[in-house]
C-alpha cells in the first residue's frame, strides 16, 4: 500500500480476508487515515464477501488489477520488486528467515531518497527526515538541539 511512496507490508504464511481486513486496519487506517481507495490484486483474499463489506463499511473503493497483467498496479509491481530485492541481498544465504527481516528492508526503503522527489518516502510522509539509530548513539545537530525533555 502506498501514499506519498511510502510502504506498509507484514510477512504471512497464508493470506486470508480476515489477515488483509486486520492489516488495513491495523497499518493502514490507525498509521495513515482512511484511504480513498485500495488497488489489489485480484486474490481471493481480497476478493472476498469478507473484506468487501469492510472496504464498504468504511467507504474505502476497492478496486482490482486486470488479472495476468501486473503491470496494470504498476507502481506496486515496482516497490514489490524493490523489497524482494532488497530481502534477497540482505540475507544471501540465510534461507528461511526472510521474514525477521522484513522490517529492517522497509526500513531502508521509507529512507532512501527516491529519484523522481530526491526526498525519502518517510519524509514526504512525516515532513521531517527519519532520525537514523546512528544518531541515538553519535548525536549530531539536530539531537544535540532538541529540548532535554523531548
Amino acid at each position: 500500500m502506498r501514499w506519498a511512496m511510502d510502504v506498509e507490508a507484514e510477512s504471512y504464511a497464508n493470506i486470508r480476508a480476515e489477515d488483509v481486513e486486520k492489516f488495513v486496519w491495523k497499518n493502514i487506517i490507525c498509521r495513515h487515515g482512511l484511504p480513498y481507495e485500495i488497488v489489489t490484486d485480484n486474490g481471493t483474499q481480497f476478493t472476498s464477501a469478507t473484506f468487501e463489506t469492510f472496504c464498504t463499511s468504511w467507504n474505502i473503493r476497492l478496486s482490482k488489477s486486470t488479472p495476468r497483467y501486473a503491470q496494470g498496479n504498476g507502481q506496486a509491481e515496482a516497490t514489490n520488486k524493490t523489497i524482494l530485492a532488497g530481502i534477497k541481498k540482505w540475507l544471501q544465504d540465510k534461507k528461511g528467515i526472510w521474514a525477521d527481516e522484513l522490517d529492517g528492508v522497509l526500513w531502508s526503503h521509507r529512507t532512501t531518497p527516491r529519484r523522481s522527489t530526491n526526498q525519502t518516502p518517510f519524509t514526504l510522509s512525516h515532513g521531517i527526515e527519519a532520525m537514523s539509530p546512528t544518531e541515538a548513539t553519535i548525536p549530531g545537530l539536530r539531537r544535540t538541539h532538541l529540548p532535554n525533555n523531548a
